[in-house]
């Protein structure tokens, strides 16, 4: 007792610093060490520790934890000295992070820049001069670079100069495929898309690109003395390449690793299972940067066959959401008889006559987008078309599906001619459907099935209604029919015009179609054929 008492201020100040030190060391720890950044200091931990008092202001952590990916790097002189350090200073786009970027391109700068797939290569060597990223990168990083700098002096309509037909090329270097690149990159963004990436920073561009170059260090192998592709997703390696910089969450904010984060993840629209679908609330810039990453990642003799779906997935999605924020909210002003002649069912169907439809779409597009969305679903829908059947006629017996999301390829002149025919319909309205349609399909808002019936392509059909008891339209039978008519997926529309939507329309409990008058005039009369299913299409009817 008489030590314990006369110690007691000892053992009052070893209390206090136990416990300064016991608070401390639950405290949210931020710093290098062993375990990475977030660490709480233990030597066995089994997760990271990250605190809410560092939110943007949408409220989301500020904080990057770095990833382990880890690439092998060159030394700073070695790194300075080589051409891609040379391409980024000569664009006033150095910084830590590019610089370390650069580092890994150039450690690893014998790695094939592309891969072709074993059936495509002998195209591949025909049309490149194969090279390695060392040789690769700075050429792409020049294109890319000088591009942004004239989008950000405000040019955004001249082409780039000194382009070539991707189509035309053979046995082209680096440099020559570059400026065809070039090219390729910008008429995958429309006007508006340019002038945003004009805005961005030269570093955020050259961290975009780098990465997407410096993940195929992960994504390629060299095995037997031959690269080989060891991932499918080379854009999910350059996000793994990317985090793995420690320099990255010091130099760009939030916004700008969100932007750069979610433009790698969906470089590619598709994966090894389905087409990828793009969130719906991707930002413009964001989107803009997407479409750069997709021509990036394309192989040369891939480029002709890319740049027009790439282009046309731009415009489909910008029109798309013009429809959604823009015409759908005001489609009863735009279309003012639009209450009386569009019909909604309880099996989730809705009903719009093709007129009132054409003149809704047309309010989401320019005509110059229209034409240019109608002339690249001719070369798109054509080309799969093609595909579909080169895989039918396979040894596999045509169990390889489409890479991308189907294109309607325009109607016919024959088809559009019956069409207007028996559905008293302005041809004029029906060549605008043709190339309007795919914004519809792109994201799932035209009906397949109307009842036990599949919707043919062109989406025009004659529908037959069972109408209620003292329906003033119907027949004796208390069927009410119509032609011309487009069935479209009612719980679309609930997201734009409310839950209760349907009910300023007209609805009935079921219906049917047609597409033959004759077969029309039957279902008036009550008279139901067995229908006929179709053979299962190839791959999905949307774009992406």
């Amino acid at each position: 007792m008489f030590l314990i008492i006369a110690s007691l201020r000892i053992w009052a100040v070893t209390l206090i610093v136990a416990l300064y030190f016991g608070m401390n060391f639950f405290k949210v720890y931020r710093g290098d060490d062993i375990l990475g950044q977030t660490g709480n200091g233990r030597l066995f931990y089994s997760g990271a520790r990250g605190g809410l008092d560092n939110l943007t202001p949408s409220g989301a952590p500020d904080v990057l934890v770095r990833g382990l990916a880890c690439p092998a790097y060159s030394s700073k002189p070695e790194t300075h000295a080589s051409n891609v350090w040379r391409s980024l200073r000569e664009w006033n786009a150095t910084n830590n992070t590019n610089e370390a970027l650069a580092a890994i391109i150039h450690k690893n700068g014998t790695t094939a820049s592309f891969i072709p797939r074993l059936e495509d290569e002998a195209v591949y060597e025909k049309m490149f001069n194969g090279s390695a990223l060392s040789e690769h990168v700075p050429h792409i990083i020049r294109a890319a670079l000088e591009l942004h700098a004239r989008y950000a002096s405000g040019d955004i309509t001249t082409p780039p100069p000194s382009s070539t037909d991707p189509a035309l090329l053979s046995k082209c270097s680096s440099e020559e495929y570059a400026s065809t690149l070039q090219h390729a990159l910008h008429h995958v963004l429309a006007p508006d898309e340019r002038t945003l990436v004009g805005a961005l920073t030269p570093h955020e561009v050259a961290t975009f690109v780098l990465a997407l170059e410096s993940g195929k260090v992960l994504a390629h192998s060299l095995e037997g003395g031959k690269w080989f592709r060891r991932s499918n997703f080379p854009q999910l390696s350059a996000r793994a390449v990317l985090h793995s910089v420690l320099e990255y969450p010091v130099e760009y904010d939030f916004d700008s690793r969100h932007r750069i984060r979610q433009a790698l993840v969906y470089a590619s629209r598709t994966s090894s299972f389905a087409p990828v679908r793009m969130p719906i609330g991707m930002t413009r810039d964001t989107w803009a940067l997407r479409q750069w990453g997709e021509i990036l990642l394309a192989a040369p003799h891939e480029l002709a066959d890319v740049v027009p779906e790439v282009e046309l997935v731009g415009l489909v999605r910008a029109a798309h959401e013009r429809w959604t924020s823009e015409v759908l909210p005001k489609a009863t002003t735009l279309v003012p008889d639009l209450t009386t002649t569009s019909y909604s069912t309880y099996s989730d169907l809705f009903f719009l006559p093709l007129p009132a439809i054409v003149t809704l779409l047309r309010k989401t597009t320019q005509p110059t987008q229209l034409a240019r969305i109608a002339e690249l679903s001719r070369i798109v829908g054509t080309k799969q078309k093609e595909r579909i059947e080169r895989a039918q006629q396979s040894d596999d017996g045509g169990s390889a599906t489409l890479i991308y999301d189907r294109v309607f390829a325009p109607i016919s002149d024959e088809e559009i001619t019956s069409l207007s025919k028996i559905h008293t319909l302005s041809e004029a309205d029906l060549k605008d459907w043709s190339a309007l349609r795919n914004i519809l399909a792109s994201f799932g808002w035209l009906a397949r099935r109307v009842g036990d019936y599949t919707v043919a392509e062109s989406s025009v059909i004659f529908s037959v209604f069972k109408a209620p008891p003292g329906y003033p339209q119907a027949n004796s039978l208390g069927f009410f029919g119509k032609q011309g008519l487009v069935p479209l997926r009612s719980a679309k529309f609930t997201e734009s015009w409310g839950r209760d939507w349907d009910r300023r329309f007209q609805s009935f409990q079921k219906a049917t179609m047609a597409e033959t008058q004759e077969d029309f005039e039957k279902a008036l009369k009550g008279i139901k054929e067995e229908a006929v299913e179709e053979p299962t299409p190839q791959g999905s009817p949307v774009v992406g």
